[in-house]
């Protein structure tokens, strides 16, 4: 029997291990595939897609789910690219768009897309932890890209590149999400009013001189994560609903300094002050707000508001401020 079984157990090991062999290279090409595929898709999305065939990011439709939006856009930076060197121009989108990135993937956030400069991320649509943690985790990533943003130009300062400043949108609620498109094409994305609002509020950063701008959906939600600030009710353009926006002072876990603390409680009776339509007294508390944050751009965009609706009284005031562009 020696003779007949050695060749055997010869035959059969070599063809468990010839197995084997395949196994480990069909994962390895799956695992080259799915590297490959998440340089140009959010990793979340392609591990959905690859991890459950059934999946409605499969096919084309969608689902409508609660979900936190954030959008970015860097300012004037078509003016920049314009006037920068082509090649050293994308070097540096390039090392701005992988800091970015990886904070909205820490933060379990998904980038649905990048739109020139910009950016479109999500929370809550592949997997969602809450509405809540949703929007944590979105108001967590957009205060760690502002300062990951900050350290960023403190090193292109040093090597004589531009500075580049960002504003972020946030808001929430619910949107479509699915894959919309042909079947020889089809993006997994978002639609709906949410996702227009947050490109919306982020175009309004400038204006108001802040960094982050919250809908109010939103900024009920992240209390809990960060220091909270009323910018406005504004009334966007072309629109007719009211939208109470919010800005983010710094993370909830840190202490307000005095100075903050108080500029904080000065601004809040600034409000009260200007929404009853007592110019004068909103101005001047307004002005007492620069005395604790000098220079701060929202007080004195409320100073010569205030300035200006004391010497032209509106007609009909009802503390909504309407804005004249998109």
């Amino acid at each position: 029997m020696f003779p007949i079984l050695s060749p055997t157990l010869a035959f059969l090991g070599s063809g468990v291990g010839v197995f084997v062999s395949q196994v480990k290279e069909e994962r390895a090409a799956r695992m080259r595939l799915r590297h490959k595929m998440e340089r140009y898709v959010s990793k979340n999305v392609v591990k959905e897609i690859l991890d459950n065939p059934t999946s409605f990011l499969n096919e084309l439709g969608g689902v409508r789910k609660p979900v936190t939006v954030l959008m970015t856009d860097l300012r004037n930076f078509t003016t920049l690219s314009e006037r920068a060197d082509s090649t050293q121009m994308v070097l540096q989108l390039n090392e701005f768009f992988s800091a970015m990135v990886r904070i909205i993937f820490k933060h379990n956030g998904t980038v649905d897309k990048f739109i020139g400069d910009a950016i479109l991320a999500v929370w809550g649509g592949i997997h969602s932890e809450g509405p809540q943690k949703d929007a944590e985790q979105a108001a967590l990533a957009a205060m760690e890209m502002q300062d990951a943003l900050a350290k960023l130009n403190e090193g292109w300062s040093t090597r004589g590149l531009p500075q580049l400043e960002m504003g972020v949108g946030i808001n929430s609620g619910d949107v479509i999400f699915g894959n919309i498109g042909s079947e020889e094409k089809m993006e997994p994305t978002v639609i709906g009013d949410v996702v227009n609002i947050a490109s919306r509020l982020e175009g309004i950063t400038k204006e108001f001189g802040v960094k982050i701008i919250f809908g109010e959906k939103a900024a009920a939600l992240v209390g809990g994560v960060a220091h909270l600030q009323v910018v406005d009710r504004i009334q966007l353009k072309g629109a007719t609903r009211v939208i109470q926006a919010y800005t983010a002072l710094g993370y909830r876990h840190l202490p307000l300094g005095d100075g903050v603390a108080k500029y904080l409680e000065i601004f809040k009776t600034g409000l009260v002050h200007y929404q009853a339509g007592r110019f004068k007294e909103a101005k001047n508390a307004f002005a007492l707000c620069l005395t604790f944050r000098e220079g701060d751009a929202l007080a004195e965009l409320y100073v010569n508001r205030c300035v200006e609706l004391d010497r032209h009284p509106p007609e009909h005031w009802n503390g909504v401020y309407v804005m004249k562009t998109k």
